[in-house]
């Protein structure tokens, strides 16, 4: 017998239409089924890397369960997934995303460490400059 879901429905038409933005009495993986049941797009931000880690698992489980696509974590700086996920954001069509607030804010790279190059269209560029310079 499948589990009794109606309780999640009835809380996404209350997010939906009374703009509700909190729920405070979700336990366990409920926040998880929760999250996973949303058809909007969303992003999840969570306060450390260990719960959205936890987060995203759970989701995952709730996701396959409901046969849906599960949500993308965008990994923490310095995670070499961390690209990945963000190259993610525009190519796989997923629209939810989990992530710590660490992990949302922090930049891609840092701008010192790439040097900065402009090329344009119609006009000379030194290839061996060019070359010298993305040493």
């Amino acid at each position: 017998m499948p589990p009794d879901l109606s309780i999640f429905s009835k809380a996404i038409q209350a997010i939906e239409n009374r703009g509700i933005k909190e729920f405070t009495s979700l336990s366990g993986s409920s926040n998880a089924l929760l999250f996973s049941m949303f058809k909007e797009p969303c992003l999840l931000l969570c306060h450390s890397e260990d719960t959205a880690s936890e987060l995203y698992s759970d989701t995952v489980f709730w996701s396959k369960f409901l046969g849906i696509d599960p949500p993308l974590l965008i990994q923490p700086r310095g995670d070499p997934q961390r690209l990945k996920s963000l190259k993610n954001l525009y190519t796989a069509g997923n629209t939810k995303c989990i992530a710590s607030v660490e992990a949302a804010v922090s930049p891609i790279w840092q701008r010192d460490k790439f040097p900065l190059l402009w090329i344009r269209k119609d006009s000379a560029s030194d290839r061996d400059l060019i070359i010298d310079t993305l040493k």
